[in-house]
C-alpha cells in the first residue's frame, strides 16, 4: 500500500467516527426532548385530573345540604274521630 492510501484510509475512518459521535449525539438530544415533551405532558394531565377531581368532590358536597333546626310537633286530631 501506498503511504497516500493509507492516509487517505485513515481519514476515512476519522471521518466515519466522527459522523458516527454526531448521530449518537443528535439521536440524545432528540431522545431528551421527546422524553422532556412526553414528561410535561404528563404533569399537566395530573394537574388537570387533580383539579377536576377536586372540583368534582366541591360540587358533591355542596349539592349535599343538611337543615338542623328545631321543630315542634303539632297535634292535630279531629274532633269527630
Amino acid at each position: 500500500m501506498l503511504p497516500l492510501e493509507l492516509i487517505i484510509r485513515a481519514l476515512g475512518i476519522v471521518f466515519s467516527l466522527g459522523i458516527l459521535a454526531f448521530a449518537i449525539v443528535l439521536g440524545g438530544v432528540i431522545f431528551i426532548s421527546l422524553a422532556g415533551v412526553i414528561v410535561l405532558i404528563m404533569i399537566g394531565l395530573y394537574i388537570r385530573s387533580f383539579f377536576y377531581r377536586r372540583k368534582q368532590h366541591s360540587d358533591k358536597s355542596s349539592d349535599e345540604t343538611v337543615i338542623d333546626a328545631e321543630y315542634t310537633i303539632l297535634d292535630n286530631k279531629d274532633l269527630d274521630d
